[in-house]
């Protein structure tokens, strides 16, 4: 895995990073670093989502991705009422990302 200073780094617990120097690259290829070993890169974030993960919008509303086909992602709207949407994201409309792993580490089960 070739992984350049500046891509982004989904790991395999499910931490999105920027890999800004060559030493965290090497942490992140060899899984030796706090954030985990390195499973995805790319020079675009977007790339790194993947269902189950909620986007943060700029605009305000929050969504969980439901599904992704062909460069489009099926959202649920998690703000307000409920409802799907195909949409393309670009970069400058998401605020924050908390992967599904991210989630399901910090939630708390009130029923099993």
């Amino acid at each position: 895995m070739e992984i350049e200073v500046g891509e982004y780094v989904r790991t395999d617990i499910g931490l999105i990073t920027k890999a800004d120097v060559c030493w965290f690259i090497d942490f992140l290829i060899k899984g030796k670093s706090t954030f985990g070993k390195a499973v995805k890169h790319s020079k675009d974030i977007i790339d790194l989502i993947e269902c189950g993960d909620i986007l943060f919008f700029a605009d305000g509303s929050i969504c969980r991705i439901q599904n992704i086909v062909d460069g489009y992602y099926l959202l649920k709207d998690l703000g307000g009422e409920q409802y799907y949407q195909k949409i393309e994201i670009i970069t400058m409309d998401i605020k924050s990302i908390v992967t599904k792993e991210q989630f399901e580490k910090i939630e708390y089960k009130v029923k099993e």
